[in-house]
Parts: C-alpha cells; sequence; structure tokens
C-alpha cells in the first residue's frame, strides 16, 4: 500500500453549512483539476494540483493528503499551533480563568495537560497556516519509526490556506484547504470564515512538498524539522533596521525613565505598571542586563532594590514572595495573582518564580562583586535557604510542580514544566556556595525534564496565564538548563538533551516572513516576522525574544557541536526582536483603541495569525516583559559571530559583514553611528564553562563605526580573549 494518496477537490457550501470536511454532492461537474508529482534527487516530492472552477458558488478547493493504516500513538504535528494531535484536557472557559477555578483534578499533582478549548483531532482540527511558525504538517508514526512533513505555501488570492486534519476509515486525512475554512468557534478561536466565491474558469494552484526520514524518536523527528521548516517557500534575505546599540541606548532610557520607581526603589514591571514588580516571569529579570550596561547610578539603583528584595521578600520556609507592588500608598510583598486564588483560597505561586529568582539574583551577586561589592551575608543566606527548598521539594514530591503554597511551603499542583529552569539555577547555586549536594539536585532535575520532553515531544506550563498548554517559555528554559548542566559537568548527554531541546525550540519560532494584510499596521512598518517567538498554544501571538531569557543558550550550543542550524535559530530570534520598540518614528499603534505605545515601550503581540485580533493588528501592550527579553538579548548575544575555524559567518546585528581569509569587513547601511559586539571563535569547539554560560559577552569586542562607515578588521586585531565583564573587572567564582 503506498504511503500516501492525494485527492483533489471542490467544496460547495450552503449558508449554513457547519459539516467538517463536507464533500461535493452529486455527480455534476462543478470542477477540474490537475495534480502533478515530481521526486527531486534529493528525495523530495513536489507536487502541484491546479484547479479550475467550473461551477458558480461559496466554496474553497481542498487537496486531500490520504495515510492509511493510521494508528492513534501518531504524533500530530504543526509547529505552535499543534502537538500530538491537541489531544489534551480542554475546557470550555472564559480566558483568563486560572487555575482549576472550576476544574480541579482527581490528583492535584499529576493533573496531566489542561488548557482552555481549541481545534484539536478530537474537535475537528481546523486552522489557517499563518496559525503556526511554519507552513509545515508533520507526523511521526512510533512503530514503524517514520517521519513525514508536508510543507505548504502561505495561500493564493483566494486568502490564506488552511490546515484540516481528521480520521476516517482509518487513514488520517491531512486538507490543504484554499481558502482557509473555519467552520467551528471556539473560546478563544473564534473566528469564523467566509468561503470564496467561485465563478467558472477561475484558476488557482496548490503547491506543496512531502518529505519521509526515519526516526527513532522525538529528537530525530524534531532535528529533522528544524533542517526543513524555513526551505519552502523560498526566504529573502533580513532587512536592516535598527542596530543592537541604538536599541540598547533607547531601552535604557526606558528602564531608567519609565521603569525606575524612585519612591520604592525599584525597577517596575512596565511603565504604565511601575508600581509593581514580579521577581521573575516576568520582571526582575533585566537587572543583570541592566548591570552590564549601565554605570554608577544604574548599579546605585540595582543595589537599592535588592536591599528592599532581601529585606521584605524572603519567607521563613525558604521560598520567597514573587510579586511587590503598592496597595493605597504602601508597599505589599505578596502572592503573585492574589486576585485570583485556588478554590482553597491558599496563597500561591509558581515554582517558576522561584527559580528564575535564583538564577537571576546569583547573576546579580557575581556581576556586583566583580565591580567590587561586598555581597551583605544575609543575601547570601536567603539564596541558600532557597536553593535547600527547592531541593527540599524535589526529594519529597519527586518533582517542582507547578504551584506551590508560600506559607506551607507544600505543592498545590503538580505537573508541567513551569520550574524546568530549575536545573540550570541550582547548578549555579552549587558552584556559588560550594554544595555538592545542589548539584546532584540539578542533575536530578535535569533527568526528570528530559525525560518528560523525550516521553511527551513537547514541554508545556511556563507561562502562568495558559494553564497547561505547550509552551516556548518552557522549552527555552529548559534548553537554558541543558546547557548550563553541560558547562557544569562536560557530560556528553546534557549536550544531546540541550541539541534536542534547541530543535524543539525551533517549532515555536516563525520560519516564514508572513505576508501581513495589506494597509494592517505590521505591513505598514514592513514587520518581518521570522523570530518572533510564539507564545503558546493557547495564546497564540508572536512576541519579541524568548520570554525571560537572551536564547544565548543556542551561541553556546553551535560553540560545542559546531551545528550551524543553532546560531542561525538565534540569528532569527535576535535580529527580529528589536523591530518592536515604539519610537516617534516608528510609533508601535493600534487602530482599535487608538494608543499608541511610550517611547522605548515594547509591544508584546505580534499577530501573524487573527487569534484575538485580525492578522498585522497590534493592540498596543505593553506587557513589560518584552523591554527585559529584549535587552537581555542585544546584551547577551553577539552582533557579529565569525567561527575562523570553519570560515562561518552570522550576523545578528543589524550591520552587514563578510569575512576574506583572516580580514572581517563590516558595513553600517543605516543612518547614525552604531557600536557592534564580535566573537570570534578561533578553536574548532571551545570548552564548555559554567562561568561562561552566565556571562557570554565576556568574550566580546567592540567595534564602532559612523553612518555608513565600512571598517576592515584582522582577526588578531580583534581577537583579544578575557574574561572582562566592563573595562578591567574580573568574575571570579566565590566559594
Amino acid at each position: 500500500m503506498p504511503a500516501f494518496t492525494i485527492r483533489p477537490g471542490l467544496t460547495l457550501f450552503q449558508p449554513d453549512e457547519k459539516d467538517f470536511f463536507p464533500d461535493t454532492p452529486g455527480e455534476e461537474k462543478m470542477f477540474s483539476a490537475k495534480t502533478t508529482q515530481e521526486l527531486s534527487p534529493d528525495g523530495v516530492e513536489n507536487v502541484c494540483c491546479v484547479f479550475q472552477a467550473e461551477k458558480e458558488g461559496e466554496g474553497r478547493f481542498f487537496a486531500d493528503i490520504l495515510l492509511p493504516s493510521y494508528r492513534k500513538d501518531w504524533f500530530l504535528f504543526m509547529p505552535s499551533a499543534c502537538y500530538d494531535g491537541n489531544r489534551f484536557t480542554l475546557l470550555p472557559m472564559p480566558p483568563m480563568k486560572l487555575f482549576m477555578t472550576d476544574y480541579v483534578p482527581e490528583n492535584p499533582l499529576d493533573p496531566g495537560v489542561v488548557m482552555l478549548e481549541l481545534p484539536s483531532l478530537d474537535n475537528g482540527f481546523n486552522r489557517a497556516v499563518t496559525d503556526s511558525s511554519a507552513p509545515v504538517a508533520g507526523i511521526w508514526k512510533r512503530n514503524e519509526k517514520e517521519a513525514l512533513f508536508l510543507s505548504f505555501e502561505q495561500g493564493t488570492s483566494l486568502g490564506d490556506n488552511g490546515i484540516e486534519m481528521r480520521v476516517e476509515n482509518d487513514s488520517l486525512k491531512v486538507r490543504l484547504s484554499l481558502p482557509v475554512c473555519r467552520r467551528k468557534a471556539f473560546a478563544l478561536y473564534d473566528n469564523l470564515d467566509k468561503p470564496a466565491h467561485l465563478v467558472p474558469g477561475m484558476t488557482f494552484a496548490c503547491r506543496f512538498q512531502i518529505r519521509k526520514f526515519p526516526a527513532e524518536n522525538f529528537a530525530d523527528f524534531y532535528r529533522h524539522f528544524a533542517a526543513l521548516r524555513n526551505l519552502f517557500p523560498k526566504q529573502e534575505k533580513y532587512r536592516n533596521f535598527r542596530s543592537f546599540s541604538h536599541a540598547s541606548e533607547i531601552l535604557m532610557n526606558y528602564f531608567e525613565t519609565g521603569r525606575w520607581n524612585e519612591k520604592w526603589g525599584f525597577y517596575g514591571k512596565s511603565i504604565n505598571n511601575n508600581k509593581r514588580v514580579d521577581f521573575g516571569w516576568v520582571s526582575f529579570v533585566e537587572l543583570p542586563a541592566l548591570l552590564a550596561q549601565g554605570g554608577e547610578k544604574t548599579l546605585a539603583r540595582v543595589k537599592r532594590q535588592l536591599t528592599g528584595f532581601f529585606q521584605n521578600a524572603p519567607l521563613p520556609n525558604g521560598l520567597f514572595y514573587p510579586a511587590v507592588m503598592e496597595r493605597e500608598g504602601k508597599l505589599s510583598y505578596e502572592a503573585s495573582f492574589v486576585e485570583r486564588r485556588l478554590p482553597y483560597d491558599r496563597p500561591w505561586g509558581f515554582l517558576r518564580h522561584q527559580c528564575e529568582i535564583l538564577l537571576t539574583s546569583l547573576k546579580c551577586l557575581l556581576l556586583m562583586e566583580a565591580k567590587g561589592e561586598t555581597i551583605p551575608e544575609s543575601w547570601k543566606k536567603a539564596l541558600l535557604s532557597l536553593a535547600e527548598k527547592l531541593q527540599n521539594l524535589w526529594e519529597k514530591y519527586g518533582q517542582l510542580g507547578a504551584m506551590v503554597d508560600l506559607e506551607k511551603g507544600e505543592l498545590i499542583i503538580g505537573g508541567s514544566d513551569n520550574g524546568c529552569s530549575a536545573p540550570g539555577a541550582l547548578m549555579t547555586a552549587s558552584k556559588y556556595f560550594g554544595r555538592e549536594d545542589l548539584a546532584k539536585t540539578a542533575l536530578a532535575l535535569g533527568e526528570y525534564y528530559a525525560s518528560r520532553l523525550n516521553r511527551y515531544g513537547f514541554t508545556c506550563g511556563g507561562p502562568g496565564d495558559a494553564l497547561f498548554a505547550p509552551d516556548s517559555e518552557s522549552a527555552f528554559a529548559v534548553l537554558e538548563s541543558f546547557v548550563l548542566l553541560y558547562e557544569a559537568t562536560g557530560e556528553e548527554k546534557w549536550l544531546k538533551e540541550a541539541e534536542f531541546s534547541a530543535d524543539y525550540c525551533s517549532s515555536w519560532t516563525p520560519a516564514i516572513a508572513w505576508k501581513f494584510p495589506k494597509d494592517s499596521m505590521m505591513d505598514l512598518l514592513q514587520i518581518d516576522c521570522r523570530g518572533a517567538v510564539q507564545a503558546n498554544l493557547q495564546n497564540q501571538h508572536g512576541a519579541p525574544g524568548c520570554c525571560t531569557l537572551s536564547a544565548s543558550a543556542l551561541m553556546r550550543l553551535y560553540l560545542y557541536t559546531g551545528k550551524e542550524r543553532f546560531l542561525l535559530l538565534l540569528q532569527e530570534i535576535a535580529h527580529n526582536c528589536v523591530q518592536y520598540i515604539s519610537t516617534k518614528d516608528h510609533p508601535i499603534s493600534c487602530k482599535d483603541n487608538g494608543r499608541t505605545l511610550q517611547e522605548g515601550a515594547i509591544c508584546e503581540k505580534v499577530f501573524f495569525q487573527d487569534f484575538k485580533h485580525l492578522q498585522g493588528v497590534n493592540p498596543a501592550v505593553d506587557g513589560g516583559w518584552t523591554g527585559s527579553s529584549v535587552l537581555l538579548t542585544i546584551t547577551e548575544d553577539p552582533g557579529i559571530f565569525w567561527d575562523r575555524k570553519r570560515g562561518k559567518l552570522f550576523v545578528l546585528d543589524h550591520v552587514e559583514a563578510e569575512i576574506d581569509g583572516d580580514l572581517l569587513t563590516v558595513k553600517n547601511p543605516l543612518s547614525y553611528p552604531v557600536t557592534v559586539s564580535c566573537r570570534i571563535l578561533e578553536e574548532e569547539k571551545e570548552k564548555p564553562e559554567l562561568l561562561w554560560g552566565l556571562f557570554p559577552r565576556s568574550f566580546y569586542r567592540k567595534i564602532s563605526l559612523s553612518a555608513g562607515e565600512t571598517k576592515t578588521f584582522s582577526a588578531e586585531e580583534l581577537n583579544r580573549k578575557s574574561h572582562t565583564i566592563q573595562g578591567k573587572e574580573k568574575i571570579c567564582w566565590k566559594v
């Protein structure tokens, strides 16, 4: 039996038609179609279906790809839109109705994957191609050890294409619809489509590619996906728009003048909400970048914020309050999401907050020590107590779960990958405090999160507002943890887990420059959405950067493996994120509410799909975390990466560069001066080092260019390796 068959067709809809896969009734000839299939030398099946309407009506053309002998253990996939067919516990709840207020699992410590209802294989999977990060559908046949990928075009003059999946007569039917025709509304996906008006003689072409690979496991599946995600259709070069150094100037001003709260002495969550801080997810994490970019004034402010934090946030059981805010003129340290408590009315917080508090604080302490500052022993004691509390939770429950009772120190809700930054945080604590037992816990937690990823093929539960939906935030957090474990131990197993997780991360990162509707805001600003990391399966939108991380783990992974796809993925993310900073010349605004973001604020939602808003529309929301994420990205990642051993050059910043032997030529195409950070790799691989992972910018050399200027540098001139963070300051471990 063939691996697949292709069947073209036409659906004509009645006004009240609701059927998911309606077939055209009767024998009357309503359309004609010609299908051609061509196998290329590299094994790619190129398919083209040309349709012509023979009768007028409201409808759509389609091409069905039929895969026989369907098994329930097939992993059905569309990057950022479908994982395992979305066969989860789906709840028809309104938005923002948080964990378990209306639904309490039978076993709270093992709730499974619970999220709001969305299209799935069980209820009629029907999505626009642009709902995904790449126009790809994938199937991993576990039993046959085979992966199959279908790559599509965005659409035709009829509109964006759609992807539908359904099991019929023991076959999986994947339907490419011209145009998308979604016929069922969901709590968060309520956009229904009007069929195209077809008239006799209208002709449209549908092109797609089919690839097959052997795949023993999920790691193989995602490795193949990462290699093909942006091959079809062919993509153009990036557009240079705003340099990292210019973005840094804007963002530092944004933090120092807009987010700094002089009354309470902290950098607030956003310009509009600078009377609140969430300690990890989604603020506070910017402090190491502020210390690296700022001067004495910034250092004094960070010290003031940390002083208040360590005086008030630690709880007697070792945990920390995850939020602080002004209430009725007073400062209140308290639980996050306190207004949305569980049915038990227990004060709770996410484990993610605790892990990010630990890692961010340790990075701050190391940076301050490098600047000659003396760290109060009470700060160190509080962080060691937090590390020990995370260790105790692991030993008691065999997991860190998602939510913890802040007062009793007990898990309330288990499962998920909410705390997957713990392995990296605890390994860093182990080195800082000289505690080998913490390293053992970090490795055990690394094994736990690796087993989850290898078992499910996705991570979930990272953001606090998306239930347990698969998400990108936990994806990049677990990648960072695996790379930190490798840097601390040198064990190859963590390198393999990091490679797998990086390829999985690529499924959350748009690989295609989706075309926005004409004259929409994103179209008028010429936004290229490649690299705008998709948030999660529940809250569908792209966003600048990887929430609370710089994604420098991808660069470090390249250093240890030499595999180009990791740096190319970082290039997408880093080059993309500076497009969304609102300025007078580049205002981020929303026609719907008439709002324009303040100078330096960054829009949180990049709608290349029509999830809540229409494609290309932006609600002009400054969630605050985007400023933290972008500042981390342009601080911790180089603008230019030159791998001399392999003769490879990667340009992340908005400049032009080329290499000729031992010479690097850099051109500034912009209308203002820029400063570009450059990283040179001399050896084939670089030895891992935990300290390097925490502070990758310590190896960068700065290149300054005037507007339009071109300069050439020798490798010898640029290759001044040193462990300096700023000036002559040196990071040392305190053990």
